[in-house]
């Protein structure tokens, strides 16, 4: 397929049933077929789905006014709703195979799918729309069985009930099924079991449904990290990071899967980061800001995208290679300061000045000591010193080799707010005066307006992305918010 070819974005069955962009013959007569069978499954569907509507409604009424003695009546009305519902997850799976299928072949460039095709696919099983997640053979055997037990037991279980209200023992013992059981402790019995067919549709289904997504989040995952095949899997390797971009993001997506489960923790992440800026990433716990800076700083590498820092294209590095990358281009500053206690606060500042093998780019320790505010200090050991002079002895650390970048994972989290105070200004200052883009993570909003951009992140995804034009002073900022 061209690069530039268009694919085809499926977001409803109408774009499914769309022949018009299809200009492969054969194919099309094939897709043409599959429509026509779909077409007719979907007529059935709604025909027997229109008479179970009936029929629960019929049984519902019945059931509201339900006497003991149609007991009988009710139950073949619960029969006659199971072999309905029977049918109907028949016709869905016939449907979901034919839909899945319908999607693969709108999506199939040639023999095997590239990364914008299985993204497609991927995103159809993301969507509500299709009908596509249903099991086959065997697991859909299993759920219908599951499926009506449930049904049987949710109105025994309303029998029981009536039988208790109406203390009708005679009926009772007409009814019972096992000697020797009490009316409660039929009534535990059934609720346990109607419990286990709930426990047991979940795992049947999910089991199946996240199989299947898990199979193409695998190949995604796979296919965007082959290095051998770029440019047949269209990752374009001939965008360059414009020239004031420290770092530049391109649909960045992360999902985090084993075989049973999928989690899509970033979706489809694009953003800019200029050279010498002071950005602030917010976002409440669990909504991906330490996801997307772990991907920026080659702790973790994104499903699929293009992830530019420094002007190298992350996705495509080897463990060793992102290692050596953040050896390189990264100051990485924790929450824990993890600095070495046998070793004085000098002794761990060198540590991260020896990583940077070009000395021309090394900072002077004695003058970096100095702006922190540690040199006093320098002969110390870690036990000797407070949590905000630790924290400063780490930035130092991470500031010694010079990096391009340096990134804060809520590096005040462990300080009171004083501390927190001298050591945003200590971030300020060294933005200010070796021109260091800094990146901070937090859920703290009153960093916001220390930073000249701000992103907020929420649900995996960017949900604002702005420049602050007069960022405040650390003495300017609202600790009362």
């Amino acid at each position: 397929m061209n690069k530039n070819q268009k694919y085809h974005h499926l977001s409803t069955l109408a774009d499914l049933k769309n022949l018009s962009l299809i200009t492969d013959l054969r194919k099309k007569f094939l897709m043409k077929k599959k429509i026509e069978e779909l077409n007719l499954l979907e007529i059935t569907l709604n025909h027997i789905t229109k008479k179970l509507e009936k029929c629960n409604n019929a049984y519902q009424t019945n059931l509201k006014k339900f006497v003991l003695e149609k007991y009988d009546k009710l139950k073949k009305s619960v029969g006659e709703i199971n072999y309905l519902c029977k049918k109907q997850w028949l016709i869905k799976a016939k449907i979901a195979k034919i839909t899945l299928a319908l999607i693969k072949l709108h999506n199939k460039s040639s023999h095997s799918h590239n990364i914008d095709e299985i993204k497609n696919i991927i995103a159809a099983i993301e969507n509500e729309n299709f009908i596509i997640l249903i099991p086959h053979g065997l697991k859909l055997k299993k759920l219908i069985k599951n499926f009506a037990v449930w049904n049987i037991l949710k109105f025994r279980l309303h029998f029981l009930n009536l039988i208790k209200q109406k203390n009708v023992t005679k009926i009772f013992q007409e009814f019972k099924i096992k000697s020797g059981l009490t009316l409660e402790k039929m009534i535990r019995k059934t609720k346990k079991n109607i419990l286990k067919c709930e426990i047991n549709y979940e795992n049947i289904f999910n089991m199946h449904r996240f199989s299947k997504y898990a199979k193409w989040v695998k190949k995604l995952d796979k296919i965007s990290h082959k290095k051998t095949n770029t440019k047949n899997n269209n990752i374009d390797d001939d965008i360059v990071l414009r020239g004031d971009n420290a770092i530049q993001l391109k649909d960045v997506t992360k999902y985090y899967y084993n075989k049973w489960m999928v989690t899509k923790i970033l979706k489809n992440i694009n953003l800019e980061i200029k050279k010498g800026e002071f950005v602030v990433i917010l976002g409440p716990s669990g909504s991906g800001k330490t996801s997307l800076l772990n991907i920026i700083t080659g702790i973790d590498v994104a499903t699929s995208g293009q992830t530019y820092v420094n002007g190298q294209n992350l996705i495509n590095k080897t463990s060793s290679q992102l290692t050596k990358f953040r050896k390189l281009n990264i100051g990485y500053i924790f929450q824990s300061y993890n600095l070495l206690p046998n070793l004085t606060v000098r002794e761990n500042v060198e540590i991260g000045w020896k990583l940077q093998k070009n000395r021309a780019l090394r900072l002077n320790i004695n003058e970096l000591l100095s702006v922190i505010g540690i040199d006093k200090y320098q002969d110390r050991y870690p036990y000797e010193l407070s949590g905000g002079q630790q924290q400063r002895v780490s930035i130092a650390r991470s500031m010694a080799k010079n990096p391009a970048i340096i990134f804060g994972d809520e590096p005040t989290g462990a300080v009171d707010e004083e501390m927190s105070k001298q050591i945003l200004k200590l971030f300020v200052d060294l933005n200010k005066k070796y021109k260091t883009t800094v990146v901070i993570v937090t859920h703290n909003s009153i960093f916001a307006d220390l930073a000249t951009r701000v992103i907020k992140v929420n649900s995996g995804q960017i949900i604002q992305n702005y420049i602050n034009h007069k960022p405040k002073t650390i003495n300017q900022l609202n600790w009362s918010k």
